[in-house]
């Protein structure tokens, strides 16, 4: 089961950007093998650190944390195939879902039931999306 649609990634990032990134041989479309390079990415980079002490792959219904991680994920990689550096807020988020799932795998957070991930310490993270941001990177006030 993929992790990750292209289609969930629009609104996200632009759909200029995603056919962009995925268009290799220049041809106006997106080329299958390159999103399938970018699944395979994206589900390593969560897999091999979860598997620490959760059964991997997941199987649908995702755990909302690994739903998240494995979008954020694909526009890492995307940004990377074309050798660019995402918007700050992108990288944010990437590097904090990064730091997430390696607490996770170290036993200091949980994967949670819904929308947060519940620490060893009772507090709990959201990883649900704001809101406050347009797809264009701006904020809305």
């Amino acid at each position: 089961m993929d992790y990750v649609t292209q289609a969930d990634l629009v609104g996200l990032i632009p759909s200029e950007f995603i056919l962009e990134a995925l268009d290799d041989d220049e041809d106006g479309a997106a080329d299958a093998d390159a999103w399938a390079a970018v699944l395979l990415e994206v589900h390593d980079a969560i897999d091999s650190v979860l598997s620490a002490r959760h059964s991997t792959p997941f199987v649908a219904p995702l755990p909302k944390l690994v739903a998240r991680a494995a979008r954020y994920f694909a526009i890492e990689q995307l940004y990377g195939r074309r050798q660019v550096q995402p918007p700050k807020h992108l990288a944010d988020e990437i590097s904090g879902l990064h730091a997430l799932l390696r607490a996770v795998a170290r036993g200091e957070a949980q994967l949670g039931d819904d929308t947060t991930i519940t620490s060893g310490k009772g507090g709990k993270a959201i990883t649900e999306d704001a809101g406050t941001h347009l797809t264009n990177g701006g904020m809305i006030l």
